[in-house]
């Protein structure tokens, strides 16, 4: 399937190409599942000792098309895929004798269990990325399903969406860090980047990924994690943490060219994982505003609307922006006719500066400072 930006090639296994056409590159190898165990607990995630990952590379899939419009083409595909049941009974007798995670000697059953993944890829007319939904039956326990990227980039660090601010984090943890892994956190996204061209992972609550040190720069993002153990200060089951049943994850796919923030990939992750909403008006309602209207409207090259609420003791409404670039960025922003006054707040909704500004405003935003404006109706 293809549009005039993106093309894309579905190997028998489930795996996909994406081409680029846009740059003229070739993202490899897409889309892998890979399982391995956790004798871990909902904090740390601990594999067994010398297990080598299930992946689900090589395995025939049933693949079909399922939708072909003019405005979408989708295709969906199954596997049925043969995993260990669980961990062996060692691990039970582990947890009891509170043995410190580092120190488990655990390892998977031999017994197997048959789990059922639907993967749909879809792509849009004029989509820039390839949206996936998997949804997992799952059969097992103590193990972590996790999704592969390979990026084949050249780069020593990474970039992830995080608590206002887009993190750049090295991709190999420091000498001290002694665990084979090295997920970290993420809020949208994970993308890697040559600074010519880039590659970002976009989800849908999906908090945890890594950049894995596989000679590839391949983005990882965590899908499940079934956990039998609350933490290490005592033996305390978490049965329902195990995740048993049908599991649904939502992701999505953009290459672009240079970083996530210089090429607005950051944009099409927020857009992905934010939700539209209608709501309607009481029949017979009578009022004065156009049948189109916007409250506001801004520009800003490399800034992020975080919030949208009104003022907990005013009716201002609150408008917040985090510069996500390291450089000096601009705000401009266009009022409504309805608007009184605009004014520079705070965290705590306060009103602290005027701004003379008519029906519009432009102030200066410092590398990745947070901006709030308090506008009175």
């Amino acid at each position: 399937m293809a549009n005039d930006k993106l093309s894309i090639f579905i190997h028998e296994d489930g795996s996909f190409d994406l081409n680029d056409l846009v740059n003229d590159r070739t993202y490899v190898g897409l889309g892998i599942y890979e399982n391995c165990g956790d004798i871990g607990n909902e904090y740390v995630f601990r594999q067994p000792d010398d297990e080598k990952p299930l992946t689900t590379a090589g395995i025939a899939a049933n693949i079909q098309l399922i939708e072909d419009t003019p405005f979408r083409a989708a295709f969906e595909i199954v596997h049925e895929w043969a995993i260990p049941r669980g961990a062996e009974d060692m691990f039970e007798d582990e947890k009891r004798r509170l043995i410190y995670i580092p120190e488990r000697k655990s390892k998977r059953t031999d017994e197997t269990v048959t789990i059922r993944i639907v993967t749909r890829l879809s792509l849009d007319a004029h989509g820039r990325g390839i949206a996936i939904r998997s949804e997992i039956t799952n059969e097992s326990t103590d193990h972590r399903i996790r999704m592969l990227f390979p990026t084949d980039l050249v780069a020593e660090d990474h970039f992830a969406d995080s608590i206002f601010e887009v993190a750049r984090r090295n991709t190999t943890p420091a000498e001290e860090w002694t665990n084979p892994s090295n997920c970290q956190h993420q809020q949208t996204f994970a993308s890697v980047t040559d600074e010519q061209l880039g590659l970002t992972v976009a989800n849908k609550g999906l908090h945890e990924y890594e950049v894995l040190r596989d000679g590839r720069n391949t983005i990882a993002v965590t899908l499940l994690r079934s956990s039998s153990e609350l933490g290490d200060w005592g033996d305390f089951p978490t049965p329902e943490a195990q995740c048993l049943g049908l599991q649904i994850a939502e992701l999505a796919v953009f290459p672009h060219a240079g970083g996530p923030v210089e090429s607005k990939s950051y944009v099409d992750a927020s857009e992905f994982g934010t939700p539209w909403f209608t709501s309607q008006p009481a029949l017979g309602q009578s009022g004065s505003l156009p049948a189109c209207h916007s409250w506001v409207q801004w520009c800003g090259d490399t800034l992020a609307l975080t919030s949208v609420k009104l003022a907990a003791g005013t009716d201002d409404v609150m408008l917040r922006w985090v510069n996500l670039s390291a450089e000096s960025g601009t705000l401009s922003v266009l009022l409504s006719n309805g608007s009184k006054q605009c004014y520079v707040s705070n965290i705590l909704e306060e009103r602290l500066e005027s701004l003379e500004t008519g029906q519009s405003v432009s102030l200066p935003v410092g590398p990745a400072k947070i901006v709030t404006l308090a506008i009175e109706m």
